[in-house]
Protein backbone atom coordinates (compact mmCIF):
# COMPACT_ATOMS: atom_id res chain seq x y z
CA UNK A 1 0.00 0.00 0.00
CA UNK A 2 1.36 3.42 -0.97
CA UNK A 3 1.49 5.96 1.79
CA UNK A 4 1.57 9.68 1.09
CA UNK A 5 3.15 12.00 3.61
CA UNK A 6 2.01 15.58 3.88
CA UNK A 7 4.78 18.16 4.25
CA UNK A 8 3.59 21.05 6.40
CA UNK A 9 3.96 24.48 4.79
CA UNK A 10 7.01 26.53 5.67
CA UNK A 11 6.32 29.61 7.76
CA UNK A 12 7.07 32.95 6.12
CA UNK A 13 8.86 35.89 7.73
CA UNK A 14 7.80 39.42 6.81
CA UNK A 15 10.10 42.33 7.63
CA UNK A 16 8.71 45.70 6.59
CA UNK A 17 9.29 49.41 7.12
CA UNK A 18 6.88 52.32 6.75
CA UNK A 19 8.67 55.49 5.75
CA UNK A 20 8.47 58.78 3.93
CA UNK A 21 9.23 58.56 0.24
CA UNK A 22 12.70 59.94 -0.37
CA UNK A 23 13.78 59.77 3.29
CA UNK A 24 15.29 57.04 5.48
CA UNK A 25 12.72 55.27 7.62
CA UNK A 26 14.42 56.47 10.81
CA UNK A 27 13.54 60.10 10.02
CA UNK A 28 9.95 60.35 11.31
CA UNK A 29 9.66 64.06 10.55
CA UNK A 30 7.29 66.27 12.56
CA UNK A 31 4.48 65.28 14.91
CA UNK A 32 1.93 65.22 12.10
CA UNK A 33 4.07 62.79 10.14
CA UNK A 34 4.59 60.57 13.19
CA UNK A 35 0.80 60.48 13.61
CA UNK A 36 0.45 59.46 9.97
CA UNK A 37 2.97 56.64 10.47
CA UNK A 38 0.92 55.44 13.45
CA UNK A 39 -2.19 55.41 11.23
CA UNK A 40 -0.30 53.38 8.63
CA UNK A 41 0.90 50.97 11.31
CA UNK A 42 -2.69 50.39 12.47
CA UNK A 43 -3.72 49.63 8.89
CA UNK A 44 -0.82 47.23 8.48
CA UNK A 45 -1.54 45.47 11.78
CA UNK A 46 -5.18 45.00 10.79
CA UNK A 47 -4.12 43.44 7.47
CA UNK A 48 -1.48 41.16 9.04
CA UNK A 49 -3.90 39.79 11.60
CA UNK A 50 -6.63 39.44 8.97
CA UNK A 51 -4.40 37.03 7.03
CA UNK A 52 -3.48 34.86 10.03
CA UNK A 53 -0.17 36.61 10.61
CA UNK A 54 1.35 37.41 13.98
CA UNK A 55 2.97 40.81 14.48
CA UNK A 56 5.88 39.86 16.69
CA UNK A 57 7.63 43.23 16.89
CA UNK A 58 7.01 46.79 15.83
CA UNK A 59 9.07 49.86 16.57
CA UNK A 60 8.41 53.18 14.91
CA UNK A 61 7.52 52.22 11.36
CA UNK A 62 9.31 48.86 11.43
CA UNK A 63 7.38 45.57 11.60
CA UNK A 64 8.44 41.95 12.00
CA UNK A 65 5.72 39.35 11.49
CA UNK A 66 5.36 35.59 11.05
CA UNK A 67 2.81 33.89 8.78
CA UNK A 68 2.02 30.16 8.84
CA UNK A 69 1.74 30.12 5.01
CA UNK A 70 3.49 32.08 2.29
CA UNK A 71 0.29 32.83 0.34
CA UNK A 72 -1.08 34.86 3.24
CA UNK A 73 2.23 36.72 3.61
CA UNK A 74 2.26 37.74 -0.06
CA UNK A 75 -1.39 38.79 -0.20
CA UNK A 76 -1.09 40.80 3.02
CA UNK A 77 2.07 42.49 1.72
CA UNK A 78 0.28 43.59 -1.44
CA UNK A 79 -2.70 44.89 0.52
CA UNK A 80 -0.49 46.78 2.99
CA UNK A 81 1.49 48.45 0.20
CA UNK A 82 -1.76 49.52 -1.46
CA UNK A 83 -3.48 50.75 1.71
CA UNK A 84 -0.50 52.78 2.90
CA UNK A 85 -0.01 54.34 -0.54
CA UNK A 86 -3.64 55.55 -0.39
CA UNK A 87 -3.07 57.63 2.75
CA UNK A 88 -3.17 61.37 2.04
CA UNK A 89 0.19 63.17 1.91
CA UNK A 90 1.43 65.18 4.87
CA UNK A 91 3.20 68.43 3.95
CA UNK A 92 3.44 67.15 0.39
CA UNK A 93 5.07 63.85 1.39
CA UNK A 94 3.48 60.42 1.09
CA UNK A 95 4.23 57.30 3.08
CA UNK A 96 5.32 54.07 1.44
CA UNK A 97 6.07 50.52 2.53
CA UNK A 98 9.15 48.39 1.79
CA UNK A 99 8.92 44.63 2.38
CA UNK A 100 11.30 41.67 2.57
CA UNK A 101 9.85 38.12 2.61
CA UNK A 102 11.45 34.72 3.12
CA UNK A 103 10.12 31.25 3.88
CA UNK A 104 12.04 28.97 6.19
CA UNK A 105 12.65 28.05 9.76
CA UNK A 106 11.89 30.86 12.20
CA UNK A 107 10.72 30.98 15.76
CA UNK A 108 9.54 33.56 18.22
CA UNK A 109 12.05 34.38 20.95
CA UNK A 110 10.75 36.91 23.43
CA UNK A 111 9.65 39.96 21.48
CA UNK A 112 11.47 39.09 18.26
CA UNK A 113 12.01 36.40 15.64
CA UNK A 114 15.17 34.35 15.17
CA UNK A 115 16.33 32.05 12.38
CA UNK A 116 17.98 32.12 8.96
CA UNK A 117 14.76 33.22 7.25
CA UNK A 118 14.72 36.36 9.43
CA UNK A 119 18.22 37.37 8.32
CA UNK A 120 17.35 36.87 4.65
CA UNK A 121 14.07 38.81 4.92
CA UNK A 122 15.94 41.67 6.63
CA UNK A 123 18.59 41.70 3.90
CA UNK A 124 15.92 41.88 1.21
CA UNK A 125 14.17 44.70 3.05
CA UNK A 126 17.40 46.67 2.98
CA UNK A 127 17.49 46.38 -0.82
CA UNK A 128 13.81 47.11 -1.50
CA UNK A 129 12.75 50.46 -2.94
CA UNK A 130 9.70 52.34 -1.59
CA UNK A 131 6.54 50.41 -2.49
CA UNK A 132 8.56 47.30 -3.44
CA UNK A 133 8.16 43.74 -2.11
CA UNK A 134 11.21 41.47 -2.45
CA UNK A 135 11.25 37.75 -1.68
CA UNK A 136 13.85 35.00 -1.51
CA UNK A 137 13.93 31.94 -3.77
CA UNK A 138 12.39 29.64 -1.13
CA UNK A 139 9.27 31.78 -1.33
CA UNK A 140 8.69 30.65 -4.90
CA UNK A 141 9.17 26.96 -4.16
CA UNK A 142 6.77 27.15 -1.19
CA UNK A 143 4.09 29.02 -3.14
CA UNK A 144 1.07 27.33 -4.72
CA UNK A 145 1.24 27.38 -8.55
CA UNK A 146 -1.82 29.62 -8.80
CA UNK A 147 0.05 32.57 -7.29
CA UNK A 148 3.47 32.16 -8.88
CA UNK A 149 2.56 34.52 -11.71
CA UNK A 150 2.88 37.50 -9.33
CA UNK A 151 6.60 36.82 -8.79
CA UNK A 152 9.33 37.75 -11.23
CA UNK A 153 13.09 37.31 -10.87
CA UNK A 154 15.16 40.48 -10.79
CA UNK A 155 18.87 41.25 -10.90
CA UNK A 156 20.03 43.77 -8.34
CA UNK A 157 22.62 46.32 -9.40
CA UNK A 158 26.05 46.00 -7.78
CA UNK A 159 25.55 49.32 -5.95
CA UNK A 160 22.62 47.72 -4.07
CA UNK A 161 24.92 45.27 -2.34
CA UNK A 162 24.82 41.48 -2.24
CA UNK A 163 21.64 39.78 -1.19
CA UNK A 164 21.68 37.18 1.57
CA UNK A 165 19.82 34.95 -0.88
CA UNK A 166 21.33 34.28 -4.30
CA UNK A 167 17.99 34.53 -6.13
CA UNK A 168 15.76 37.56 -5.61
CA UNK A 169 12.12 37.82 -6.66
CA UNK A 170 9.83 40.82 -6.85
CA UNK A 171 6.11 40.64 -6.07
CA UNK A 172 4.24 42.59 -8.75
CA UNK A 173 0.69 43.61 -7.89
CA UNK A 174 -1.64 46.60 -7.93
CA UNK A 175 -3.52 45.68 -4.79
CA UNK A 176 -5.97 43.14 -3.38
CA UNK A 177 -9.70 42.72 -4.00
CA UNK A 178 -11.79 40.08 -2.27
CA UNK A 179 -8.70 38.40 -0.91
CA UNK A 180 -7.23 38.00 -4.41
CA UNK A 181 -4.19 39.80 -5.79
CA UNK A 182 -4.72 42.23 -8.66
CA UNK A 183 -1.64 41.62 -10.81
CA UNK A 184 0.25 44.53 -12.31
CA UNK A 185 0.30 45.00 -16.04
CA UNK A 186 3.19 43.09 -17.62
CA UNK A 187 6.38 45.11 -17.60
CA UNK A 188 8.27 45.85 -20.75
CA UNK A 189 11.58 43.99 -20.62
CA UNK A 190 14.54 46.25 -19.89
CA UNK A 191 17.94 45.71 -21.47
CA UNK A 192 20.99 44.87 -19.40
CA UNK A 193 24.64 44.92 -20.38
CA UNK A 194 27.06 42.53 -18.70
CA UNK A 195 30.75 43.45 -18.99
CA UNK A 196 33.30 40.83 -17.89
CA UNK A 197 36.92 39.77 -18.07
CA UNK A 198 38.90 37.15 -16.20
CA UNK A 199 38.90 39.26 -13.03
CA UNK A 200 35.75 41.39 -12.92
CA UNK A 201 32.07 41.52 -13.79
CA UNK A 202 29.91 44.63 -14.14
CA UNK A 203 26.16 44.88 -14.77
CA UNK A 204 24.45 47.92 -16.29
CA UNK A 205 20.81 48.72 -16.99
CA UNK A 206 18.94 51.75 -18.30
CA UNK A 207 19.01 53.44 -14.88
CA UNK A 208 22.74 52.96 -14.25
CA UNK A 209 25.04 55.98 -14.52
CA UNK A 210 27.46 54.09 -16.77
CA UNK A 211 31.09 53.00 -16.39
CA UNK A 212 34.25 55.00 -17.00
CA UNK A 213 37.20 52.92 -18.24
CA UNK A 214 40.89 53.83 -18.32
CA UNK A 215 44.28 53.76 -16.58
CA UNK A 216 43.27 56.44 -14.09
CA UNK A 217 42.68 54.78 -10.68
CA UNK A 218 39.56 56.96 -10.33
CA UNK A 219 37.89 55.15 -13.27
CA UNK A 220 35.16 52.61 -12.51
CA UNK A 221 37.03 50.00 -14.58
CA UNK A 222 40.83 50.07 -14.37
CA UNK A 223 42.64 49.24 -17.64
CA UNK A 224 46.27 48.10 -17.28
CA UNK A 225 47.33 48.18 -20.93
CA UNK A 226 49.97 50.96 -21.33
CA UNK A 227 48.45 51.97 -24.69
CA UNK A 228 45.17 52.82 -23.02
CA UNK A 229 44.49 56.44 -22.04
CA UNK A 230 43.93 57.54 -18.48
CA UNK A 231 40.31 58.38 -19.32
CA UNK A 232 39.86 56.04 -22.23
CA UNK A 233 36.13 55.38 -22.75
CA UNK A 234 32.66 55.31 -21.23
CA UNK A 235 29.97 52.65 -21.55
CA UNK A 236 26.38 53.39 -20.63
CA UNK A 237 22.77 53.64 -21.73
CA UNK A 238 21.27 56.40 -23.83
CA UNK A 239 17.75 56.80 -25.16
CA UNK A 240 18.11 54.21 -27.92
CA UNK A 241 20.35 51.66 -26.18
CA UNK A 242 23.85 51.03 -24.88
CA UNK A 243 26.81 52.87 -26.39
CA UNK A 244 30.58 52.99 -26.10
CA UNK A 245 31.99 56.56 -26.19
CA UNK A 246 35.74 56.80 -26.86
CA UNK A 247 37.88 59.75 -25.69
CA UNK A 248 41.32 58.11 -26.03
CA UNK A 249 44.52 58.73 -27.98
CA UNK A 250 44.82 55.28 -29.54
CA UNK A 251 41.16 54.32 -29.91
CA UNK A 252 38.96 51.41 -28.80
CA UNK A 253 38.48 48.21 -30.78
CA UNK A 254 35.19 46.33 -30.74
CA UNK A 255 34.32 43.01 -32.37
CA UNK A 256 30.74 41.75 -32.63
CA UNK A 257 29.39 38.20 -32.79
CA UNK A 258 29.05 38.42 -36.58
CA UNK A 259 32.83 38.86 -36.88
CA UNK A 260 32.77 42.56 -37.73
CA UNK A 261 35.43 44.75 -36.10
CA UNK A 262 35.18 48.49 -35.43
CA UNK A 263 37.81 51.00 -34.38
CA UNK A 264 36.29 53.90 -32.42
CA UNK A 265 38.25 57.10 -31.76
CA UNK A 266 36.67 60.25 -30.32
CA UNK A 267 33.29 58.89 -31.39
CA UNK A 268 30.39 56.76 -30.17
CA UNK A 269 29.49 53.21 -31.17
CA UNK A 270 26.12 51.56 -30.45
CA UNK A 271 26.53 48.18 -28.74
CA UNK A 272 24.26 45.23 -29.44
CA UNK A 273 24.27 41.47 -28.99
CA UNK A 274 27.67 40.37 -27.67
CA UNK A 275 31.32 40.84 -28.49
CA UNK A 276 34.77 41.87 -27.25
CA UNK A 277 36.39 45.22 -26.43
CA UNK A 278 40.11 46.06 -26.45
CA UNK A 279 41.74 49.36 -25.50
CA UNK A 280 44.52 51.12 -27.40
CA UNK A 281 45.46 48.25 -29.75
CA UNK A 282 43.55 45.87 -31.97
CA UNK A 283 43.08 42.18 -31.37
CA UNK A 284 45.86 41.12 -33.76
CA UNK A 285 48.40 42.86 -31.53
CA UNK A 286 47.47 40.81 -28.45
CA UNK A 287 46.00 43.50 -26.19
CA UNK A 288 46.58 43.08 -22.47
CA UNK A 289 43.03 43.89 -21.34
CA UNK A 290 40.08 42.40 -23.24
CA UNK A 291 36.52 42.64 -21.96
CA UNK A 292 33.50 40.67 -23.15
CA UNK A 293 30.09 42.32 -23.30
CA UNK A 294 26.64 40.77 -23.60
CA UNK A 295 23.32 42.59 -23.90
CA UNK A 296 20.07 40.85 -23.03
CA UNK A 297 16.57 41.62 -21.78
CA UNK A 298 16.10 41.14 -18.07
Amino acid sequence: MNRHTHTPPLPCVLHAVIGQEGKPHDEPGNGEMRHQIERALKRATFVIEGYQGQLVRHQGGEMLALFPEVEDAIISSCEMVSRIAQLPPVLGTRLSLRVGLQCGEAEISGDTLIGEAVAIASGLLGQAAPGQILAGHRTLSALQPGLRHVLRPIVLRPDQGAAHDSAVLEVICQGVAGGRIIPSAPLEPEPQLRLTNDRHEFLLDASSRGLSLGRDPECDVLIHDPRASRRHAWIGHRKHGFILADSSTNGTFVTFADGSEHMVKHAELPLSGNGNIAFGEDFDEGPRDVFQFEIHEK
